[in-house]
């Protein structure tokens, strides 16, 4: 029977319907259904894209300590040779040292 009313209904939303049991209306407990899916969906969704951009951190954080390791790898050659002639010096200075006294 209409009552005259001109209630319109939004899409995706079901108005209440009064039932004999007093549960929702099949169709919102469908939308419920759906929401819940879809809510899920979502946060797996976002746990794979946390992963992805986990992963992709990681993988530049790795970078990064390989160029470290080269860096401090050279620095230790370098470091090396600079000791190698100093005592090269130190040498010659004793050698030099030597020879004025003789």
């Amino acid at each position: 029977m209409d009552t005259g009313s001109n209630e319109q209904q939004k899409p995706g939303i079901y108005r209440q319907e009064k039932m004999d049991s007093g549960d929702f209306p099949v169709k919102q407990k469908i939308q419920e259904a759906g929401t819940a899916s879809t809510v899920e969906s979502i946060q797996r969704q976002q746990e794979q894209m946390d992963e992805i951009g986990l992963t992709s951190t990681l993988q530049h954080i790795v970078g990064q300590l390989d160029v470290l390791t080269q860096t401090v790898s050279i620095l230790e050659q370098r470091l090396t040779l600079t000791e190698d002639k100093l005592k090269e010096c130190l040498e010659n200075q004793q050698k030099i040292a030597q020879s004025k006294s003789n």
